[in-house]
């Protein structure tokens, strides 16, 4: 086959430049022909060539001089140099000027041939070089990892840009720089283990994670996957992908601190072609969606349609990453089992050199459990609301509350035993009023846990109070076991009766879809060893499977449809349960109901049980009593009670008009309710403690609904004693006996 190329002679001499241009195109070369090196040089500029064959002595300038310019006008251009005067100087000027070969006249033709021949297989090696490092270059530059070429002693020795992108210095500020000053002290260390096992071969291969320390100081988290790089069998370096890991970091530990620990799911991995069939699948893929990386070669994700989107979302889609955009999104996508899960995903167009798309790289992550958390924190939110809400309701309801039993119980004290008997029954219904109306606030309250003596057959009685109703209308059975004189414990009443509603409401829901009878059992015993109390909600339902039964109090994790449940209800009981010192568990088989278990330590220095009464105490009397309340109903019954165990005295509708009482009349006792118009209990409190701190320990707060953050902190610092409304005389008697017994 003949040679190919396009050949440049330049030589003043005319037969030599004519022998030359003959031979090599009777060998099959286009030549062209030069007498100067100026007309040489511009014939390469404009034509171009892919070697050049020079005398080194021409008569505008030195093929020396000439090489230099050639270089710069074309450099992959091969130049051979060609003399009649051989000198060393002479010669070693054109190896430096990067000449392909030095002929000395007379030469051969055969030789300047052979010659022509290897600049041009040199030549056609350098840019299949050229090309293939390119091809290389392209992928290193536009992945989206970080990439590190190191020498055996942990110096960078190349750098991508993604690699300057995430460390803040720029590439040529990298090469040369130790890999360990860029990491923390026991980054370092780890790294240099690392390094030190690569040199000795005996571990090829390492993959971690640590934090990198940027240019600005800034630590950034990144995963690092480090391999040896061997030449003859030798390890003469080490090539590093690191991965910034950062924003997966921040959201772990975001959901750590929120529902406890929290694993980070893979990505899954899809590269297609330009019309969306797969061509590659991480086995991540295969994780997420339930289909073999060989099922699904060659098909398109259309196989993952779930019907919840419209056919305008998919368009909007292709059309976006058809016109070169990167797709960001949520969708609905439908595993090989048929289940559904939303799914964040990330499109990619990928370019070729033409700037063409010619493949897509989508990028899919469950976020199942993100879509939970925010459903978690909106119920939370609207929780908060209505708490808000509620708080306020309860001030009224309590108000005229107060009213009617305190009413009720003047009648109770009449003489006709039918009156006392109405007005019991008149106090009982209130008083369960009272009780929803703290249910309700107990469910969304939000003050920090507190620590009483709690009667848990008492907090079991409220919780059901709530859930009546839903009981009765559902045909659900709802049998009672309580122990007599069970052992009080020391705790959160409100965060107990949260557990008990929660165990009570899912074991409604398991009955909910059974048929007749349906029945929810309630027990509460001591414990074996008398060291503590149980509890156990027992109900008729399904039962639970073994599978279920191992996840079932892990944060996010709910057997109930999607949108019905946020899977945090358990997670949240079974931390409060430890928290009191106690354990929450669950035995079931399947089709044979379920029972959760609750134990609770009992506190030993608390000897008394639920059954255990307050020693009765005389009544404190004849003290001079301010009573201020903005309920000119309320301040009179309170007066009313007060007036029956021989008290004197005097109302005032809020704390401004009490300043006025003070500064007319003297008053060994102070109560007053917490919110008012004008001047409320705290503003009063205050006034007290500059104008009469005599009385600044005899004041007695009323409070109308589950205390505020405020309010609560106000009367811890206080230290004032406190009475609920409704309220009954017994409740008045021992606020007063308190203030009294202090001084």
């Amino acid at each position: 086959m003949n040679p190919s190329g396009r050949i440049l002679v330049i030589d003043d001499e005319a037969g030599m430049r004519e022998a030359v241009g003959d031979v090599l195109e009777a060998k099959g070369f286009v030549v062209g022909r030069a007498v100067r090196g100026a007309e040489g040089l511009e014939q390469v500029r404009t034509m171009g060539f892919d070697a050049a064959i020079v005398d080194i002595r021409l008569p505008d300038v030195s093929g020396v001089e000439l090489l230099k310019s050639l270089r710069l006008a074309s450099p992959d251009l091969e130049v051979i140099l060609m003399t009649g005067y051989a000198s060393l100087p002479t010669a070693l000027q054109a190896i430096d000027g990067d000449a392909f070969a030095y002929l000395v006249k007379p030469f051969e033709m055969d030789q300047l041939v052979a010659t022509l021949k290897k600049a041009l297989d040199r030549q056609h090696l350098a840019r299949a070089l050229r090309e293939s490092e390119e091809r290389y270059r392209l992928i290193a530059e536009n992945i989206n990892d970080a990439i590190f070429l190191m020498d055996t002693q942990g110096r960078l020795v190349f750098a991508n840009q993604r690699a300057s992108a995430i460390t803040g210095y720029t590439t040529n500020e990298l090469i040369g720089r130790p890999i360990f000053s860029l990491l923390t002290p026991e980054g370092a260390r780890r790294v240099l283990e690392r390094l030190g096992s690569a040199v000795s071969d005996q571990d090829s291969t390492a993959v971690f994670e640590t934090h990198l320390l940027k240019r600005d100081g800034v630590l950034v988290w990144v995963e690092a996957n480090m391999t040896n790089v061997r030449r003859e069998g030798q390890v003469v370096g080490r090539l590093g992908v690191l991965r910034d890991i950062s924003e997966r970091k921040l959201t772990e530990q975001q959901m750590r601190l929120q529902t406890g620990a929290l694993d980070a799911a893979a990505s899954g991995v899809v590269i297609t072609d330009r019309g969306g069939a797969i061509i590659w699948a991480n086995p991540a893929f295969t994780s997420l969606t339930g289909y073999p990386v060989s099922e699904v070669m060659g098909r398109t994700l259309r196989l993952q349609k779930s019907g919840q989107h419209e056919p305008s979302f998919y368009r909007s889609l292709w059309e976006s990453i058809l016109s070169g955009q990167t797709w960001r999104g949520e969708m609905v996508n439908r595993r090989k089992d048929g289940s559904l899960y939303p799914e964040a995903q990330t499109i990619t167009p990928v370019h070729d050199e033409r700037g063409e798309i010619t493949h897509f790289i989508a990028i899919k992550e469950d976020i199942s459990q993100r879509k939970r958390l925010q459903e978690h924190l909106a119920q939370s939110e609207k929780l908060a609301a209505m708490g808000q809400l509620l708080a306020s309701v309860a001030h009224e309801l309590n108000n005229p509350l107060s009213v009617l039993t305190g009413h009720a119980a003047i009648l109770k004290s009449t003489a006709d035993p039918k009156i006392a008997q109405r007005a019991q029954k008149m106090v009982t219904a209130a008083e369960r009023c009272g009780r929803i109306v703290r249910n309700f606030l107990a469910l969304a309250r939000r003050q920090p846990a507190e620590r009483t003596r709690v009667a848990l057959n008492q907090v079991v009685r409220e919780a059901i109070e709530l859930l009546a109703y839903q009981f009765r209308v559902d045909n659900v059975e709802l049998r009672l076991e309580l122990a007599d004189r069970l052992p009080a414990l020391t705790g959160d009443s409100h965060q107990l009766h949260q557990v008990i509603v929660n165990l009570l409401s899912n074991a409604h829901h398991a009955v909910h879809e059974t048929p007749r009878p349906r029945s929810i059992t309630v027990t509460t015993r001591p414990t074996a060893d008398d060291r503590g109390v149980a509890l156990e909600v027992a109900d008729s339902g399904p039962g639970i499977s073994p599978e279920a039964q191992e996840r079932l109090f892990e944060p996010f994790f709910t057997t109930k449809p999607l949108g019905e449940g946020t899977g945090l209800g358990l997670a949240i009981c079974k931390g409060i349960v430890e928290a009191h010192g106690g354990s929450l568990a669950a035995v079931s088989e399947p089709g044979q109901g379920a029972v959760f278990r609750m134990e609770l330590p009992v506190d030993e220095t608390a000897a008394e049980t639920e059954a255990s009464e307050e020693s009765a105490e005389p009544p404190v009397r004849g003290q001079t009593i301010l009573v201020v309340d903005d309920e000119p109903e309320l301040a009179a019954v309170l007066a009313e009670f007060l007036a029956a165990d021989d008290h004197r005295v005097d109302t005032a509708e809020n704390g401004v008009a009490a300043l006025d009482k003070l500064r007319e009349a003297t008053y060994d006792l102070i109560i007053s309710d917490l919110r008012m118009p004008q001047l409320d209990g705290p503003g009063l409190y205050h006034e007290v403690a500059r104008h009469h701190p005599r009385l600044l320990r005899r004041m007695i707060f009323v409070t109308g609904d589950t205390l505020g953050p405020e309010s609560a902190e106000f009367l811890r610092e206080s230290a004032a004693p406190t009475f609920g409304k409704p309220f009954a005389p017994a409740d008045v008697r021992r606020a007063i006996r308190q203030v009294i017994h202090a001084r």
